[in-house]
């Protein structure tokens, strides 16, 4: 009813941890973008895995992949406020941009990383929001200057006369905002602008920076699709060493986020208050994205 896949995420972990207790031991265990479709499930497997004692990553890809150019925020950077423009359905790549909002504005600060309230906007109601300021016009630019699919022509007209041609037609909308009210006061946003963008952009605002800073997370396209690489490689040393690449509160957040966010909308686009995305974890010294060019010549 929410727009969400059901995959029975939850459940196989379920059956994942009966082995463990039987066996006696722990195993490192990944799992793909988010931990569930609901985040009181996603909370309990976290709590799970720490309690049986067995390390737990999950994640996209976005968080791990190239970066034009490579910017790295070093932590305790001073952000005043975030955006990210992407497109897609609006959970399976609601998803993406969350953890390549998340990757970026965690590195402002240890510990507390949770969100006090959620909101979802749809259609005029989103360019209402950047005109009065709830989010900023200047950082969506600094984003998509990133873009290497930026459409021509206005951004409003291009969203109003998109036309989904694969997906479920249903939740290929635009434009959606995710409007998102840090614990600490810090402001972001998530654009999804179908017709417009057919990628992924960072921007933000550093205190001391006479320009925003931004970044496109770059995914190599079909028929490779080799953006796979970039998360499979980080898997494979996870499953080798038993430690994750980055901390799983990261996706215990991004997947509460989107899961407040797609309620946000069936209720009516309300604001909704975020008691239980209190989420506390450090950020890793290094991001983990992968440097330098795709591409190799022989």
């Amino acid at each position: 009813e929410k727009g969400q896949k059901l995959y029975p995420r939850y459940e196989l972990f379920q059956k994942i941890v009966e082995v463990l207790r039987k066996s006696g031991r722990g195993v490192p265990v990944f799992c793909d973008k988010h931990l569930s479709y609901d985040r009181k499930k996603g909370r309990e497997m976290v709590e799970t895995a720490r309690k049986i004692g067995f390390p737990l990553m999950a994640g996209s890809s976005l968080p791990v992949t190239w970066r034009r150019p490579e910017l790295e925020l070093p932590l305790g950077v001073p952000i005043r406020e975030a955006l990210v423009a992407s497109r897609g359905e609006l959970e399976i790549f609601g998803i993406h941009a969350l953890e390549s909002l998340q990757c970026m504005v965690e590195r402002r600060t240890p510990g507390q990383q949770g969100v006090k309230s959620v909101t979802c906007l749809e259609g005029d109601a989103v360019w209402k929001a950047g005109d009065t300021g709830a989010w900023s016009w200047d950082l969506l630019e600094n984003a998509i200057g990133r873009s290497a699919s930026r459409n021509v022509g206005d951004i409003r007209e291009n969203c109003r006369h998109f036309r989904p041609a694969t997906g479920n037609l249903k939740y290929v909308l635009s434009p959606v905002a995710f409007l998102i009210e840090y614990r600490d006061g810090l402001q972001a946003t998530v654009l999804i602008l179908n017709g417009h963008v057919d990628d992924t952009t960072f921007a933000a605002r550093v205190a001391g920076e006479a320009k925003p800073v931004s970044t496109l997370f770059y995914l190599p396209p079909p028929p490779g699709a080799a953006f796979l690489e970039a998360l499979t490689v980080k898997i494979e040393d996870f499953l080798a060493t038993g430690r994750p690449t980055y901390p799983i509160e990261r996706t215990l957040l991004t997947g509460g986020i989107l899961d407040v966010a797609l309620e946000s909308r069936v209720k009516g686009h309300v604001r909704m208050e975020t008691p239980d995305l209190d989420v506390s974890y450090d950020p890793p010294k290094d991001s983990g994205f992968l440097r330098g060019d795709y591409t190799s010549p022989v």
